[in-house]
């Protein structure tokens, strides 16, 4: 799970599961703790299966003491190993082309 800047003032969380690459996208105005629980209910809600553990990319975002509430085990990324979350990264890549696509039409 991560979030990217993508435009002006527009954001992009991003959910990709390991296993079945199921992916989960939301816009927000605004990368902080209020909008990254809205989120989260949204990802749990849209998931076939219980999640136990989250992949972020050290976010501040993510550590909000009420994001700690749902009891679900946070994996932050080690510094400097952006190829851990790759299918976050990718996912986040391809968006970003394609709301620049969108610019120029």
């Amino acid at each position: 799970m991560g979030s990217c800047k993508i435009g002006p003032d527009l954001y992009q969380y991003t959910f990709v599961d390991d296993c079945t690459r199921y992916r989960v996208l939301m816009l927000y105005t605004r990368r902080e703790a209020a909008n990254t629980l809205d989120f989260m209910d949204c990802v749990t809600e849209e998931m076939p299966c219980l999640l136990r553990r989250f992949r972020t990319d050290r976010g501040r975002e993510f550590f909000a003491l009420k994001v700690q509430e749902y009891c679900i085990k946070f994996l932050p990324n080690k510094l400097a190993s952006l190829h851990v979350n790759d299918k976050v990264e990718y996912s986040q890549k391809t968006s970003k082309y394609f709301y620049d696509f969108l610019k120029h039409i």
